[in-house]
């Protein structure tokens, strides 16, 4: 049975959760093993989730806004994914890399994994102001 946010999003979809802006009780609940299942609906109908479709997608986005998602087409914008740690900038002066510690829930290795990649690139300041060198108007 799909259980909203956590396992309902067609597979060409990209989906990303800003708990970031949610209540501490959400974030929490999102940290704990097995309960963190029942953090996405909440954090889907607070509208919290949002869900890219490809141009070309089969999926029927009035479904997706009903329950809460906020719906957009195409893939996110370079902004978007140097946050989420999918987008680096190259150096001349490389770092080693180090695996993230052993997180539990899905949250718990997104955030430790976005962490390494940008301790790494050297961008850790910038996540910290969630900012980006990538122009987000371009996109």
């Amino acid at each position: 049975m799909p259980i909203t946010g956590w396992n309902d999003a067609p597979s060409d979809a990209i989906t990303k959760f800003n708990f970031h802006n949610s209540s501490l009780w959400l974030r929490t609940l999102a940290r704990v093993p097995f309960f963190e299942r029942f953090a996405y609906p909440i954090a889907v109908k607070r509208g919290l989730g949002t869900i890219w479709f490809p141009e070309i997608s089969e999926s029927r986005f009035e479904e997706f806004l009903k329950i809460g998602w906020k719906v957009k087409y195409g893939y996110p914008s370079d902004h978007e994914l140097f946050l989420q740690g999918s987008k680096a900038l190259l150096t001349q002066s490389p770092r080693s890399f180090r695996k993230p510690r052993i997180a539990i829930t899905r949250l718990g290795k997104e955030l430790a994994w976005t962490k390494a990649i940008h301790r790494a690139n050297g961008t850790q300041n910038l996540l910290r102001l969630e900012s980006s060198p990538f122009d987000d108007l371009k996109n």
